[in-house]
């Protein structure tokens, strides 16, 4: 065990159902899981239990490997399982964060096999930083799960066409000080479509500046609610150092399409 006064890190190559099935058993206010494979009752009657206590669980498995959990159909609105679709590429990820400081990871799937049958192997970090990385691919592999959030339309040249969210200063208490674009990943061209649309939802937000935990905070207030508008990246404006003119330096991409995004536009 690698011990520091920040940080507590264990690796586990057995008896890792015990050591799961406990954290669960203790966590006092959130269980998020995304989970390649998830087939064992076990977890499933742990996480009811933790719902029926005030835990707020939240579970997100692959459309194409979770037929083996399909049996517990009747438990998915209850728990609340999200499936993420296999045309976004194979979900492998196999983590669990309680509550927003504990995380367990590695090859471990949900399943008999992993338990019984297979060489694997489990950590448990316990480190707030460590479980932000990871909270922040949750909500990102959540807003996945709404197959309608994440496809760009197409442009005449046949280019991606990339919804942009530009705020007007690092300041995001200033009133109206946001605007959203449509762009084109090939031709370049732009379309402003409204200030309107994040209006509410940069007000909504309690966070002070335009960080981590802000953008954090706004992936997940989207993935909550049903917009019209689907955002691929967020961009800040700025003054660039070389040629001192006005600039959206982008701040955050949609992990899919990020090759398709730019590091800044000056339009």
């Amino acid at each position: 065990m690698l011990e520091t006064m920040e940080n507590e890190i264990e690796a586990f190559f057995e008896n890792q159902k015990k050591v799961i099935l406990k954290e669960i058993d203790t966590a006092k206010k959130e269980i998020l899981i995304c989970m390649a494979w998830f087939n064992d009752m076990d977890y499933l009657n742990a996480l009811m239990l933790a719902k029926e206590s005030g835990v707020k669980v939240e579970i997100i498995t692959s459309n194409k490997a979770s037929i083996n959990i399909l049996q517990f159909k009747d438990k998915f609105d209850y728990v609340g399982i999200a499936f993420l679709p296999n045309y976004f590429g194979v979900l492998h990820n196999k983590y669990c964060i309680i509550d927003n400081n504990i995380v367990l990871t590695g090859s471990y799937n949900w399943t008999k096999n992993a338990e019984y049958c297979n060489f694997e192997n489990l950590l448990k970090i316990h480190n707030i930083s460590i479980a932000n990385d990871f909270k922040f691919d949750f909500i990102e592999t959540k807003i996945f799960c709404n197959n309608s959030f994440i496809q760009p339309r197409r442009c005449n040249c046949s280019g991606l066409l990339i919804n942009l969210v530009c705020i007007e200063s690092e300041d995001i208490n200033l009133q109206g000080e946001c605007s959203i674009y449509t762009i084109c990943s090939k031709c370049g061209e732009y379309k402003y479509i409204t200030n309107d649309y994040e209006f509410n939802i940069l007000n909504t937000l309690d966070s002070d500046n335009l960080n981590y935990e802000w953008i954090l905070k706004f992936l997940n207030y989207h993935a909550e609610h049903n917009f019209d508008i689907k955002i691929h990246a967020i961009a800040v404006a700025s003054i660039n150092s070389m040629t001192l003119e006005k600039e959206y330096r982008v701040i955050y991409k949609n992990k899919f399409f990020k090759r398709f995004i730019e590091d800044s536009y000056d339009f």
